[in-house]
């Protein structure tokens, strides 16, 4: 079982920072979302690769409706 947790980092709708705590199973939802809902065999591999490059890397950058978000792994 993996105990990662992870945080995200974004504006809401009216613009005010907010981050939010999530999970492994969380962490993968969210990045399937911003890869188009990983219906496809091309969306689920950008998925995979956004998890893996986070877990390397420790923190990725994403854009997703016009919003930049911050990911970055908290514990693992």
């Amino acid at each position: 079982m993996n105990n990662n947790k992870y945080s995200v980092t974004g504006k809401d709708k009216q613009g005010i920072k907010k981050t939010a705590i999530l999970n492994h199973n969380q962490m993968i939802e969210i990045l399937l979302n911003f890869a188009g809902g990983g219906y496809t065999e091309k969306q689920t591999r950008k998925a995979i690769i956004d998890y893996h490059q986070l877990r390397d890397s420790g923190m990725i950058k994403r854009k997703f409706k016009n919003t930049y978000y911050t990911f970055k792994l908290i514990t693992e």
